[in-house]
């Protein structure tokens, strides 16, 4: 499975971007997004800005993220015959 997160460029470099990534400062390429400025939020998977992204898309994207890292409230009740 492929993860792409939010990030928010930091740093600028000869090809390359530095990105705050969950808090984490993290240099991916930027060939797809040459024009990318600090402060640009833009859409990172497997080592590579993929894409620039609009404020409101960002917060969104960080929002699922956060969700889908959250703990289930409960475990699914196993019954017999079902498969886990």
């Amino acid at each position: 499975m492929c993860l792409t997160q939010a990030a928010t460029v930091l740093e600028l470099r000869p090809d390359e971007l530095v990105v705050d990534l969950d808090g984490r400062a993290t240099v991916v390429t930027s060939f797809l997004v040459p024009n990318a400025a600090v402060g640009d939020d833009v859409l990172v998977g497997v080592g590579s800005a993929l894409a620039r992204l609009t404020p409101a898309d960002a917060r969104r994207l960080r929002e699922l993220h956060e969700a889908l890292n959250q703990p289930p409230d409960h475990e699914p009740a196993v019954t017999a015959g079902s498969h886990p």
